[in-house]
């Protein structure tokens, strides 16, 4: 089955965007550098700096929740979901940022945000790719053609309804750190 080893062209067009919502962050960050260098070259207020922050982390939200929909696996679906949901929460941010640049608690709302956006990567490829970590009742599913291990799989219901218990369990703790 193609769609369980995530070749079909919904995943595949899921991935170019991921990859291409990262390349336009890529491209900003080296516009702020270029700016903030050389002013005179590529002159860019922080306004709209914010603002074109701001329209790619929803676009990267976007990406996120359309990821978490087309996704077999339903801890793979949550992990994209919250990340969507974090990056939605960081657009809102910069919006204010771009209207208001003076507002302290936006800004430190706006780096709690990143910092939390870091740590739920990091558990997200230790929940979906570290065995030690994938929780009890679940487990890879495994391309046996290619041998490549895919995003874990819960086989009974009470397993999938614990781990996506436990990622909520986690996200919280990971809020309460940042």
């Amino acid at each position: 089955d193609p769609l369980l080893k995530g070749r079909t062209p919904v995943h595949r067009f899921t991935s170019l965007q991921s990859a291409a919502s990262l390349f336009l962050f890529l491209l900003l960050t080296l516009a702020v550098l270029l700016s903030e260098w050389a002013p005179s070259v590529l002159p860019l207020p922080s306004d709209l700096v914010f603002g074109l922050a701001a329209a790619l982390f929803y676009l990267q939200s976007l990406v996120s929740w359309g990821a978490a929909s087309v996704q077999m696996s339903d801890l793979q679906a949550k992990c994209d979901s919250v990340s969507g949901r974090i990056t939605a929460v960081a657009s809102g941010l910069c919006v204010v940022l771009a209207c208001q640049p003076r507002v302290f608690v936006a800004d430190v709302g706006l780096g709690a945000v990143m910092c939390l956006q870091g740590l739920w990567v990091l558990q997200t490829g230790l929940s979906l790719y570290v065995e030690a970590f994938i929780p009890e009742g679940c487990h890879k599913l495994l391309d046996v053609v290619i041998g490549v291990e895919g995003s874990p799989k819960c086989a009974l219901d009470e397993s999938r309804y614990r781990a996506v218990a436990i990622l909520d369990l986690v996200f919280l703790v990971h809020v309460m750190f940042v």
